[in-house]
């Protein structure tokens, strides 16, 4: 039964219709699905090479779904992000004849490499966020929020302020969708083309602030800011990088 649901989870994690699906691609308000795999110890080179053989068979059987693969930088373990992107909720019926072709390959060949699984939904914010460039780096900064009005209101004029400022470096803002108590409600997207692009220096959203409406107005947002987070705790964050190899269907950066 355990590896009958992992087979399930994953599948609707790989085979949801999207035309782009790059974490953080951002037109409009749509959804992301993120599927956590977790890699057994030792496995990972056996994992990549069955993820490249469903990816063929998807792809000689006409598939025309579209996900990207992101692996954990920092962390524990080894774990990779299968990231779809969604429209609406009803995507996540459809299911293509190359995906029902090729999945007793995937139980077969991928399914033995995977310890455990878990399901994120999330939801753009094009309010908060910047405007997209590639990136084959990212850093997800999340936050779980003990007052969710006085956050919003919070975030709401912080990025007020760095769009009129033409601030540089703003982040796809996201909310997660059915999170547990336990875990982060929003999550910021900052974005790097590469790890080399990690040594140049940013100006910092606070700096960016305080330059536009004074270090007052500043210290004054990120205390409240502050403040709206759970005590218990209020951030943590993940280094990804793409693992462009596993991709399906997303073209060329």
């Amino acid at each position: 039964m355990k590896i009958k649901k992992l087979c399930l989870a994953i599948s609707a994690g790989m085979l949801l219709a999207s035309s782009n699906s790059v974490l953080a691609q951002e037109d409009n308000a749509h959804m992301l699905r993120m599927v956590r795999l977790d890699v057994k110890v030792g496995h990972t080179s056996a994992f990549r090479e069955a993820m490249r053989a469903y990816n063929d068979c998807y792809t000689e059987n006409g598939g025309e779904s579209s996900w990207s693969v992101w692996s954990n930088v920092t962390g524990a373990g080894d774990y990779y992000y299968l990231v779809s992107r969604m429209d609406n909720y009803a995507e996540m019926g459809e299911q293509d004849e190359a995906s029902r072709e090729c999945w007793p390959m995937a139980e077969e060949q991928i399914m033995p490499h995977i310890s455990q699984f878990e399901a994120r939904y999330a939801r753009f914010m094009p309010d908060w966020s910047g405007e997209y460039s590639d990136s084959t780096v990212v850093e997800l900064h999340q936050f779980r929020v003990e007052d969710g009005r006085e956050f919003r209101e919070t975030v709401g004029e912080i990025t007020n302020i760095l769009k009129e400022a033409d601030h540089p470096h703003m982040g796809a803002w996201y909310r997660n969708l059915h999170s547990s108590s336990n875990q982060p409600n929003y999550f910021v997207v900052s974005r790097y083309a590469d790890f080399a692009a990690m040594d140049e220096e940013r100006p910092s959203a606070y700096r960016g602030v305080a330059d536009a409406a004074g270090e007052e107005r500043a210290d004054e947002l990120w205390d409240a800011f502050g403040d709206s987070l759970h005590e218990d705790w209020e951030y943590r964050s993940e280094l990804l990088a793409r693992i462009p190899s596993l991709d399906m269907n997303i073209g060329e950066d």
